[in-house]
């Protein structure tokens, strides 16, 4: 029942984003790949945001940034290495668990998005 859920939340922001919605697995593979990117470049906007310049480098506000951005790009990277898994899946005609896999991992994706949403990254 989550999963519907999830897919329904999923589905919504792409409508919201006018991106259009993934049907296949290899379409959705590709969109959460495409979110783990965006999420990796999501956490450079993080730490840019809190130091601009190189005076502000040794500031308590650079220094937590630096410290969310990395803990957003291992995440991201951590996603990457499930979807790697879930494509891995497929490759080996294992669908049910690709889809498993996948869903996992675009759940995760779509949490950290929201996190970063919330930090103002777009």
């Amino acid at each position: 029942m989550k999963a519907i859920g999830l897919i329904a939340l999923l589905v919504a922001g792409c409508a919201a984003l006018g991106l259009q919605t993934a049907d296949t697995f290899n379409q959705k593979l590709a969109y959460s790949y495409g979110q783990a990117t965006a999420a990796r470049k999501g956490a450079l906007s993080v730490i840019n945001a809190s130091c601009p310049t190189p005076e502000t480098f040794a500031s308590d506000a650079c220094k937590s940034a630096v410290l969310d951005g990395k803990h957003i790009q291992q995440m991201a990277d951590e996603a990457r290495q499930g979807l790697d898994l879930a494509k891995n899946y497929a490759a080996a005609g294992n669908l049910q668990q690709a889809n498993i896999q996948l869903q996992l991992e675009s759940a995760a994706l779509s949490a950290l998005q929201a996190y970063l949403l919330s930090k103002g990254v777009r």
